[in-house]
C-alpha cells in the first residue's frame, strides 16, 4: 500500500513538472517565434516558419488542456515539439542553430514519462536526426545562404539564443527544484516511517515475546527465521540453536502422511487461508507432547511472512483421549444394553401380541355373549308379547263376532220387513263391517309374535292403504288435525301384507294425532327413489327427546302417560316393516314435531 502511495506521489510530481515546463516553454517559444517573425522578410525561411507555427500551435493547445491530458501523452507531445523545432532549425542553419541546446531537454522530459530504455531510444533517435542533418550540410545537400549568417549581426538572433538558453536553464531549474522538494519530503517521510517502523518493530517484538503460545516466523520456503521466548521455553532450545533446528527435529512422529498434510497446510496458509491442525511435537530432551498449530500469512514490517502459532494442548488432548476411550466403552455398553433391551422388547412384543390376540378373542366372546343375552332378552320379551297378543286376540275376537252378528241381524231385519236397506243405513253397515274386518286383521297381526311369519306376496296399493287408514281414524282427525297429502302421481304398488301395512300406518298416524294436544297438522308424502317407495309422515306435535329416539321401537317403551299406551305399537310396526325388507326411520325435534319415514322395496 505504501509503495502504491509513493508511486502516485511521484506520478503527481512528474505531471506537475511537465505542466510547469509546458507553461514556461509555451511562453518562451511564443516570444522566440515572435522575434523570429519580426525578421521574416530578411532571414526566415517560409517553410520553416510554417512548420514552427504548427509546432507552436500544438504546444499551445497542449498547454491549455494540460490538466485533462495524460502524462505520457503530454510528455510525448512536448518531446515531439522539441525534436521538431530543433530539427527544422538545424536543417536551416546547421551548426549555427541556436536551438541546439533544446536537445538537452529531450531526455529530461522522456524520463518523466517513460522508462530508461525508452528514454535512451528517444534520445539516441534525436542525436541520430541531428547527425543526419549535419551530414547533409557537410555533404552540401543542405546549403547555408549568406543572409542566413548575417542574421547573427542582429539583436533578435541573440535574444532568441538567450531565450532558448533561459528555457533550458529554467526547465532544468524547475525539474531540479521539484525533485529537490520531493526528495526533501521523501527524506522526511522516510525518517518518520523509520521511527514508526522502529516503534512498530519494538511493539511487534514485545507482543511477539509476550505471547504464552510458541510463535514461529517463517519465510515462504518454510525456513524458520525467528521464534519467541515461549517457543524456547516450550521446546527447551536456546536462541543460538534455532538456526540449526529442522521440522523433523520438532516433529513427534515419523509418519510420511503427516509431513504431506503439514506441507499441504503450509501451502494453504501462503494463500492467506487460516489453517489449524493438531499433531505430536518433540522437545529437545525427546519428550513427546500434543500441540495445536495455527498457520496464516501475515504482513510484518512490510513483508509477507508465515506465522505459525503453536499451543501446548497435551493435558487437554490426553483428557480428550481418555474421554474418547470412556465414550467408546460407554457406547459398547450402551450397544450391549440396547441389544438386550431390543431382545426384551421383542419378547414383550410377542407376549403383548398374544395378550392382544387373547383380548380380541375375549372381546369377540363377550360380544357374542352380549348378543346372545340381547337375543335371549328379546326372545323372552317376544314370548311374553306373544302370550299377551294371543290372549288379546282371543278376547277381542269375541266382541268382534257380536258386532259382526249384530250387523248381519240388522241387514236381515231390513230385508225381511222392508225388502231393501236404505242407503244411509247400508253405508253405516258397510263401515261397521269394514271396521270389524280391519279389527280382525289387526288381531290377526298380533299373532305374528307367537307364530311363524306369514307370506308377504300381495300386490298392495300404498295410496289406498293410507286413505283407508284416514277413513278409520276419521273421528279422531275431525275438528283437530289438518291432513295434507302429497302423493306420487302414479300409484305405488309394493309386494306385502295389506293388513299388516294398515296396522303400521294406523300406529304412526295415531301417535302423530296423540302428539298434538290442540289443533295440528300432519303432512303425508309419498315418492319413488332408487327403486324404493318412501312414505314420509310429518307432524307438528310436541316432538320426542333425543335420548328417547333410540328406544322408540323397544317393546313396552312409551312416552305417553300411564294408562294411555302399551309401548307395543312401534315395536310391532318395526317388526312388520323389517319382514317386508324395509326400514322405518325416526327424526324429531322437541317442541317442533316428528318425522317418520318408511322405506319399502317396490
Amino acid at each position: 500500500m505504501g509503495e502504491r502511495v509513493s508511486n502516485r506521489g511521484i506520478d503527481s510530481l512528474k505531471d506537475r513538472i511537465v505542466n510547469i515546463s509546458l507553461e514556461v516553454g509555451t511562453i518562451m517559444y511564443a516570444i522566440a517565434f515572435a522575434i523570429s517573425f519580426s525578421n521574416v522578410p530578411n532571414y526566415f525561411n517560409q517553410l520553416n516558419y510554417i512548420a514552427n507555427s504548427i509546432v507552436l500551435a500544438i504546444v499551445f493547445s497542449v498547454a491549455i488542456f494540460r490538466k485533462r491530458i495524460n502524462l505520457k501523452i503530454k510528455s510525448s507531445i512536448l518531446i515531439f515539439a522539441l525534436i521538431a523545432a530543433v530539427s527544422l532549425h538545424v536543417a536551416w542553419l546547421g551548426i549555427y542553430s541556436e536551438y541546439m541546446p533544446l536537445i538537452i531537454m529531450v531526455p529530461f522530459f522522456s524520463i518523466l514519462a517513460f522508462n530508461i530504455r525508452k528514454t535512451i531510444i528517444v534520445f539516441a533517435s534525436t542525436i541520430l536526426i541531428i547527425v543526419i542533418l549535419g551530414t547533409l550540410h557537410i555533404g552540401g545537400y543542405l546549403k547555408l545562404e549568406e543572409h542566413d549568417l548575417n542574421r547573427y549581426k542582429h539583436i533578435q538572433t541573440w535574444l532568441m539564443a538567450l531565450i532558448i538558453l533561459a528555457f533550458v536553464s529554467v526547465s532544468i531549474l524547475i525539474i531540479l527544484s521539484q525533485f529537490n522538494k520531493a526528495f526533501t519530503f521523501l527524506v522526511g517521510d522516510l525518517e518518520q516511517k523509520n521511527k514508526e517502523l522502529a516503534f512498530s518493530e519494538q511493539s511487534y517484538r514485545e507482543i511477539f515475546n509476550s505471547s504464552s503460545d510458541a510463535i514461529f516466523k517463517l519465510d515462504h520456503n518454510g525456513q524458520i527465521e525467528d521464534v519467541n521466548d515461549a517457543m524456547l521455553s516450550m521446546y527447551g532450545y536456546t536462541k543460538d540453536e534455532i538456526k540449526d533446528i529442522t521440522w523433523e527435529k520438532l516433529s513427534g512422529t515419523d509418519d510420511e502422511n503427516f509431513f504431506k498434510e503439514a506441507s499441504k497446510a503450509f501451502q494453504q496458509s501462503k494463500k492467506y487461508e487460516s489453517v489449524v491442525f493438531e499433531c505430536l511435537a518433540r522437545k529437545k530432551n525427546g519428550d513427546i507432547f500434543w500441540i495445536e498449530v495455527s498457520m496464516k500469512t501475515a504482513v510484518i514490517l512490510g513483508e509477507e511472512k508465515i506465522l505459525s502459532i503453536v499451543r501446548n494442548i497435551d493435558e487437554k488432548k490426553k483428557t480428550q483421549l481418555q474421554l474418547d476411550e470412556y465414550r467408546n466403552r460407554l457406547e459398547d455398553l450402551v450397544q450391549d444394553r440396547t441389544a438386550a433391551l431390543y431382545r426384551a422388547n421383542d419378547e414383550l412384543t410377542r407376549i403383548n401380541g398374544n395378550l392382544h390376540y387373547q383380548k380380541e378373542e375375549l372381546k369377540i366372546a363377550l360380544n357374542e355373549l352380549n348378543e346372545a343375552h340381547d337375543k335371549l332378552l328379546k326372545s323372552e320379551k317376544m314370548a311374553t308379547l306373544g302370550v299377551l297378543a294371543a290372549g288379546i286376540a282371543h278376547e277381542v275376537n269375541s266382541p268382534l263376532q257380536y258386532i259382526q252378528g249384530g250387523a248381519l241381524g240388522i241387514e236381515a231385519y231390513f230385508e225381511k220387513h222392508y225388502n231393501t236397506i236404505p242407503e244411509d243405513v247400508k253405508s253405516l253397515l258397510d263401515s261397521i263391517n269394514e271396521g270389524v274386518n280391519r279389527s280382525a286383521d289387526i288381531v290377526a297381526s298380533l299373532n305374528q309374535f307367537s307364530r311363524q311369519k306369514q307370506e308377504k306376496t300381495d300386490a298392495v296399493n300404498i295410496h289406498q292403504i293410507i286413505d283407508n287408514c284416514l277413513t278409520i281414524l276419521g273421528n279422531k282427525i275431525k275438528y283437530k288435525v289438518d291432513i295434507e297429502k302429497h302423493f306420487q302421481r302414479d300409484d305405488i304398488i309394493v309386494s306385502g301384507n295389506e293388513g299388516q301395512l294398515h296396522q303400521v300406518i294406523i300406529n304412526i298416524l295415531t301417535n302423530a294425532i296423540q302428539a298434538m294436544h290442540n289443533e295440528g297438522k300432519i303432512n303425508i308424502q309419498t315418492k319413488l327413489k332408487d327403486n324404493k317407495a318412501e312414505l314420509i309422515f310429518t307432524d307438528n306435535g310436541e316432538g320426542i327427546k333425543p335420548e328417547d329416539l333410540s328406544k322408540l321401537t323397544e317393546p313396552f317403551f312409551t312416552t305417553k302417560p300411564s294408562g294411555e299406551g302399551t309401548g307395543l305399537g312401534l315395536s310391532i310396526s318395526q317388526k312388520i316393516i323389517e319382514e317386508h325388507k324395509g326400514q322405518i326411520l325416526f327424526d324429531s325435534t322437541l317442541g317442533k314435531g316428528t318425522t317418520v319415514t318408511i322405506i319399502l322395496p317396490l
